[in-house]
């Protein structure tokens, strides 16, 4: 294909006009990915620094499992003061069992 001196003058200026167009859109490929580099760079320091939260329960299991333990405190307390109650029953019944040495020896078994 043979190019004419007419078409040549033609050319010649579009060409620096298509090379500059291509550079420029170069730099703002590399212009775009270096901004995304710097925007990922603030998030993942933002990300660093922040505290993360928890996740949510699921269906509530903590807050049920709760109650049966506070439920439990109570009722051992409840078992500990009964526990106190019958040893001090069964010091004075020892107390008196202590008085008279045949008391509390001897079981009746019924067949």
């Amino acid at each position: 294909m043979a190019i004419n001196s007419v078409d040549l003058q033609v050319l010649i200026p579009k060409a620096t006009e298509v090379g500059k167009a291509q550079s420029i859109a170069k730099q703002q490929d590399t212009l775009q990915q270096q901004q995304f580099a710097e925007q990922w760079k603030d998030i993942s320091t933002n990300r660093q620094q922040q505290v993360q939260g928890t996740a949510k329960s699921e269906g509530g299991k903590i807050g049920r499992e709760k109650e049966p333990r506070e439920k439990n405190h109570s009722r051992d307390e409840k078992n500990f003061k009964e526990t106190k109650k019958n040893d001090k029953e069964c010091e004075t019944l020892n107390h008196a069992s202590n008085e008279d040495p045949i008391l509390g020896h001897l079981v009746d078994i019924k067949t």
